[in-house]
């Protein structure tokens, strides 16, 4: 995992990234963020996860996209399903 200390090494937008983060979880990976017995992830682990997730994104094509960022995480998420 990237270290999240590093994030603004990557030049993402730390408002679009903290709105994003907070948007995966909530939206899309809620159901996912959990490991194998059911249990799930404690919250550093599921933010860091997400976050990681976030960074990629962030250097994507998708997220260069002339639209919502709500609109392009979703290309984004689409375009990998099964990998996410």
């Amino acid at each position: 995992m990237k270290r999240l200390e590093d994030v603004n090494v990557y030049n993402v937008d730390m408002e679009d990234f903290a709105y994003l983060v907070f948007v995966l979880g909530r939206d899309f990976l809620h159901d996912k963020l959990k490991y194998d017995n059911g249990e799930a992830f404690e919250d550093d682990i599921a933010y860091e996860t997400c976050a990681n997730i976030i960074v990629d994104f962030m250097k994507s094509e998708e997220y260069q996209q002339h639209k919502s960022v709500y609109d392009c995480l979703i290309d984004y998420l689409n375009n990998r399903e099964g990998v996410i």
